[in-house]
């Protein structure tokens, strides 16, 4: 295992069991997240919840497949997490709020 890379000591069956509890695990997080960050302690409606579900979701799906195939090649997906930056931005907020969210939901999903 590696310190910047610790999914590389997780067995690739993690994965297969982590992958049909990936919504009850972006439930956990996002509820975690609206107690955690402030700016986020709102309902996750409009196109402000849909972005971060997505958000979420897709970290989840990139995470699986890491486990899976820790060296393989990395999907698409950074698009998600530049709409979120420049939501941040739209809404007059630095990426200070955004990226407590990441650390709480890497929190949740190491759980």
């Amino acid at each position: 295992m590696t310190k910047t890379e610790p999914w590389r000591a997780l067995p690739a069956g993690v994965a297969d069991v982590m992958e049909p509890e990936l919504d009850a695990i972006t439930d956990e997080i996002l509820a975690t997240i609206a107690r955690e960050v402030p700016e986020y302690a709102r309902p996750l409606e409009g196109s402000f919840g849909r972005g971060v579900r997505t958000g979420v979701t897709e970290a989840l799906r990139q995470f699986v497949e890491l486990i899976r195939s820790p060296s393989g090649a990395r999907g698409p997906g950074r698009e998600v997490y530049v709409a979120l930056g420049r939501g941040e931005l739209r809404q007059g907020r630095t990426l200070d709020s955004l990226q407590s969210a990441y650390r709480v939901g890497a929190r949740v999903a190491w759980r």
